[in-house]
């Protein structure tokens, strides 16, 4: 059994460079940018959405924690911008050594309830289709397709 719980100040540092890491080289194995360069891009891109930290309005930053209260992983998510009754989810993320045991499918379900409670009625997101773990899994738990982006090299 897992919880979440809102993210301390002290943990956001940490979570921060996971999360930065973790855009970089899922954006590169998407050929969203190339790996050299993928790093310095995901953290400036990240600053741009986070202008103050964990402090950002309309931003929530959860850790997810198993039954002994280790922590297996982040959350972040925050109003959508267009829609203020949707949330959108930037980052689910369960750390390497703690997949595969349910903890990111239990995390979604109370993420889903805590949103609800917050006033929220649905929740956005972006997957990259070669994750087909996350693909499945948003899947898996009622998530739907609702657009279509794709792209060719030329």
């Amino acid at each position: 059994m897992i919880s979440i719980r809102p993210m301390r100040s002290d943990e956001y540092h940490t979570f921060e460079e996971s999360a930065v890491a973790f855009y970089a080289d899922e954006s590169a194995r998407a050929g969203r940018i190339n790996r050299d360069d993928s790093l310095k891009w995901a953290r400036v891109e990240t600053k741009k959405i986070l202008t103050k930290g964990i402090e950002t309005p309309t931003h929530l930053f959860y850790v997810v924690e198993d039954g002994s209260n280790q922590s297996v992983g982040y959350i972040w998510c925050g109003q959508d911008s267009d829609l203020k009754a949707r949330a959108f989810l930037f980052t689910i993320l369960i750390f390497t050594e703690h997949r595969d045991q349910g903890y990111g499918h239990q995390a979604l379900k109370l993420l889903e309830q805590d949103l609800k409670g917050k006033g929220y009625r649905s929740i956005g997101l972006h997957v990259y289709t070669f994750n087909e773990r996350a693909v499945h899994l948003y899947r898996k738990q009622g998530y739907r397709e609702t657009d279509l982006v794709m792209s060719k090299e030329i």
